[in-house]
């Protein structure tokens, strides 16, 4: 009986220790059931994140595609543009000079022949490329429906300001108008030029010293050995009260821009009548070479 008293109460304790070891067991399990259950959550946190990142990269990386596939394009269509455009104006730049030699050659062969009239050119064998006339037959089908002010905005008169116009009217560096303020003014009306009396001119430069003349830069009117004998005044619109001084060649150059935008604002208007494009093209190629030819001297 004592032998298994002692049996029992070893036995009693082992229940008691092993008792003890499951407690420890389960306190332990349901921390590492709390680990586990943390854990969890945060990965499901941390793939929702990785989620919503992916996607919002996704997403810019699409816009970037998207903004960088127009760009291209954009750029694509303005490359196509002025490829086009530089086509356009190298043809007629060459075509021109063609046109230019051909004329040269034309007045050598005149001028060798004094019994032929040098003062009416023929255009009959001026054939214009399809190029050239496609951009004026364009400018004509704008030209009625654009405002006076917004006329050199044109592809058209834009190539004409910048190869003819501008040029003709740089008159020198000690002009007192600037280009501009002669174009903005010439595109609506001509500016009034009259002949004047080269003694009065000269009177007048003795009494008033800040008038001179703008032809080429130089003061070449008012001198005793001036080789100049014609002497002009012109002013930009009827109201002005003060008149600027030229000479033959600066009066040519302003008479020959004022002849071409009279030219357009007939044309805008409609005076020239049923005129064939052919016709009219010719008279605007005349017109430019008009104005080369002013600045030409």
């Amino acid at each position: 009986i004592r032998e298994l008293e002692q049996q029992l109460s070893y036995k009693i304790r082992e229940i008691e220790a092993l008792q003890a070891k499951l407690v420890a067991l389960k306190s332990q399990c349901k921390i590492e059931t709390q680990q586990a259950d943390n854990a969890s959550k945060a990965k499901q946190h941390l793939e929702s994140e990785l989620e919503d990142l992916s996607r919002c990269l996704f997403e810019q990386a699409n816009a970037m595609v998207a903004c960088e596939r127009r760009e291209r394009d954009a750029a694509e269509q303005r490359t196509r543009q002025v490829t086009h455009e530089l086509g356009l104006v190298r043809e007629q730049l060459d075509h021109e000079h063609t046109q230019l030699s051909e004329l040269r050659h034309r007045l050598e062969n005149e001028s060798s022949h004094p019994s032929s009239d040098i003062n009416q050119p023929s255009l009959g064998h001026l054939i214009p490329i399809p190029r050239a006339l496609s951009v004026f037959e364009a400018f004509l089908s704008q030209l009625a429906t654009t405002p006076m002010d917004q006329i050199n905005r044109l592809y058209f008169i834009k190539q004409c300001v910048e190869r003819d116009i501008e040029p003709c009217l740089r008159l020198g560096p000690k002009s007192r108008l600037s280009v501009r303020r002669l174009l903005d003014t010439i595109v609506h009306q001509p500016c009034f030029i009259e002949r004047h009396d080269r003694l009065l001119y000269q009177t007048q430069q003795n009494d008033h010293r800040t008038s001179f003349s703008i032809s080429n830069g130089t003061s070449t009117l008012g001198r005793k050995n001036s080789s100049s004998k014609d002497v002009f005044r012109f002013r930009l619109r009827d109201q002005d009260q003060e008149w600027q001084w030229l000479d033959r060649a600066c009066r040519d150059r302003l008479v020959a821009v004022c002849d071409f935008y009279v030219f357009v604002r007939h044309l805008r208007l409609g005076l020239h009548g049923p005129r064939p494009i052919q016709s009219l093209f010719e008279e605007s190629v005349w017109l430019r070479l008009g104005m080369f030819w002013a600045r030409s001297g």
